[in-house]
């Protein structure tokens, strides 16, 4: 059982409850002590879900430079094809990492609004455990966040960029 009390001087009225009843320090306690307690209390939580994030950015981040090198690979003739007859190596670069720009951008973009809306379920889950949770956003980390990402995952095109640098254009069009 939980009772709020406005006062205009909470110390000494938490004082007064605490003299004259048999509650404990730990069931009476001012509104500028529950703001440090929950602070303190999420932070382990934030840790958590800073820790979680990383590691799925990571997860991610090998899939997706995995999922170029083996589009490359499927691409070695088609890229062959393009280097002798239309394109320069630096051309085909660039569009490899113009491509991965775009699919990275795309990804960010269609991830933010299920991202948000994924929130609901989690807030529902901590009602009902009855830990009533307020999200706060911080926009400035949650965009360069999302500038890094975008960075990182658009850099994955540099490995298939080299293989293309490498790549002995006699060999891949033999078989052509």
């Amino acid at each position: 059982q939980k009772t709020y009390i406005k006062c205009t001087n909470p110390d000494e009225v938490a004082n007064t409850i605490k003299r004259y009843s048999d509650l404990t320090d730990k069931n009476v306690i001012t509104r500028d002590e529950r703001i440090q307690s929950d602070t303190e209390d999420s932070k382990q939580i934030v840790v958590i879900i800073n820790v979680i994030l990383v590691i799925g950015c990571g997860v991610t981040f090998i899939g997706a430079a995995g999922n170029l090198l083996i589009g490359f690979e499927s691409r070695k003739r088609e890229s062959a094809v393009l280097l002798s007859t239309s394109l320069t190596r630096k051309k085909l670069s660039g569009a490899y990492l113009l491509e991965s720009l775009f699919a990275s951008l795309r990804a960010i973009i269609i991830a933010l609004p299920i991202g948000f809306l994924l929130l609901i379920p989690i807030k529902n889950v901590f009602e009902a455990l009855n830990m009533g949770m307020d999200f706060a956003f911080d926009f400035a980390s949650m965009g360069l966040t999302l500038i890094i990402m975008l960075i990182a995952f658009t850099l994955t095109s540099i490995q298939p960029i080299r293989a293309l640098r490498k790549m002995k254009l006699a060999e891949q069009l033999k078989y052509e």
